[in-house]
């Protein structure tokens, strides 16, 4: 199978949904089409080129019988997502068109394009809906007492649901070391669909992991909503017995609060994502109400970056002012998204500062790149050929901690190691 290729847009996020499910359907095999597929290569050639800035008017190509083999998918791709837009916007004239130009009994494009372009408008009117985000009624609301032993071993990934060989690897090895609570910090390839939620993400956790001995708990990432959400909050929510996109996981030492940051993240581009306002207050209560716990943070954005940008500068400022009164209190704080495995130093350009951040988001493939903001400070950044897939395994006893990171390719030994306080390792 090819490399899994996807965009942080919209989009192109729901056309490759709409891509995958068709071929998918013709195949017949389980797991994730294969890119190097003549029609979902094509879908995911037409989405690098938009997402490279490159203009395709339909107007402007050539007819297909014209073109070599690659060119003329590639128009009919072209044909298939600018019926789709046309259907979504009601623009009938432009409807007509497509489709007498896509028919497959007068034209060279295969049947599959019509059913993509259907289904991709369907995708892009869900888009623009409103997200069945969910709401505490009351700050007691969504904290689970009884899901957290004092020694627990706790799995944290990012980006398992692919449906790729490396992601189902990353899976098993996990199961091998037997965890009492699996935390997914996000993203459901390529749009979060129900269809992908169900295929790429609950399929594969219920093959090979005992869902009866590990409690399982996912987080909203940006992929997660490109849909309109119902994928992540109406399918997956209730599939894992979870409250809401945010919760706090507690036991008498510790306590995991996890955050929704894949809410604001639609509309990329729009401005940095941030926490809806009531939950950042539920946050703050469940700080307020810690007692001698330690805080581990669970998202799917980072707070800052050492290798990209947000908005202007290298943190996301909207979110550290919702932060700032309870950054210092917080242990630990794990994030996905970026596709790298980067442990942090403390960080202090801003005051009050975060101990300890690490970015985890290696479950699906990474790209290598230089460090760009000097101010932000890495103790260990691994950089990993691009399909190796990466997991951290944290090992509480009591009021300390252990935590390995672990890559696919490496499960023997981990790449880097860390305590907090006093724990010894349990046996497997």
């Amino acid at each position: 199978m090819g490399q899994l290729r996807q965009f942080r847009n919209g989009k192109l996020s729901i056309w490759q949904s709409a891509a995958d499910s068709v071929v998918a359907a013709r195949t017949g095999a389980p797991g994730r089409p294969d890119p190097e597929d003549p029609i979902m290569g094509a879908a995911i050639e037409l989405a690098a080129r938009i997402d490279a800035g490159e203009t395709l008017r339909v107007a402007s190509l050539a007819s297909p019988a014209m073109m070599d083999p690659a060119e003329g998918v590639l128009y009919c791709a072209r044909l298939a997502m600018a019926l789709g837009e046309a259907k979504a916007a009601a623009r009938v004239r432009d409807v007509e068109r497509f489709q007498e130009e896509l028919d497959p009994e007068t034209g060279l494009c295969d049947a599959e394009w019509t059913e993509i372009a259907e289904k991709y408008a369907a995708g892009l009117v869900f888009h623009f809906g409103d997200v069945p985000y969910r709401r505490h009624r009351s700050l007691s609301d969504f904290v689970i007492e009884d899901q957290l032993p004092a020694n627990a071993r706790v799995a944290i990934v990012s980006q398992l649901g692919t449906g790729s060989s490396g992601a189902i690897r990353v899976l098993k090895q996990i199961a091998a070391k037997k965890p009492d609570v699996l935390i997914h910090l996000g993203d459901i390839y390529y749009s979060g669909t129900p269809y992908e939620v169900e295929r790429y993400f609950l399929a594969p956790l219920r093959e090979h992991l005992d869902l009866s001995q590990a409690r399982c708990f996912s987080l909203c990432g940006n992929h997660d909503v490109y849909s309109d959400g119902a994928g992540y909050y109406d399918t997956l929510l209730p599939a894992l017995s979870q409250p809401a996109s945010y919760f706090c996981l507690r036991n008498d030492y510790w306590q995991f609060i996890a955050l929704d940051t894949g809410l604001r993240a639609r509309v990329p581009g729009r401005s940095p994502t941030y926490l809806e306002h009531s939950e950042a207050e539920w946050l703050r209560d469940k700080m307020r109400t810690a007692g001698n716990r330690q805080t581990v943070l669970l998202s799917h954005h980072q707070l800052f970056s050492a290798f990209e940008s947000t908005g202007e500068t290298y943190y996301n400022d909207t979110l550290y002012a919702q932060m700032a009164d309870v950054i210092e209190h917080v242990a630990l704080w794990f994030w996905g998204h970026e596709h790298r495995l980067t442990i942090y130093d403390a960080f202090d350009p801003l005051k009050p500062g975060l101990e300890r951040a690490r970015s985890i988001g290696r479950g699906v493939e990474g790209s290598a790149a230089a460090p760009v903001f000097p101010e932000v400070r890495i103790r260990h950044h691994e950089e990993l050929p691009e399909d190796a897939y990466g997991y951290a395994i944290m090992e509480l006893q009591d009021a300390g901690a252990r935590i390995e990171y672990f890559i696919d390719t490496g499960e023997g030994k981990p790449l880097f190691e860390e305590t907090i306080g006093a724990v010894a390792l349990r046996a497997t």
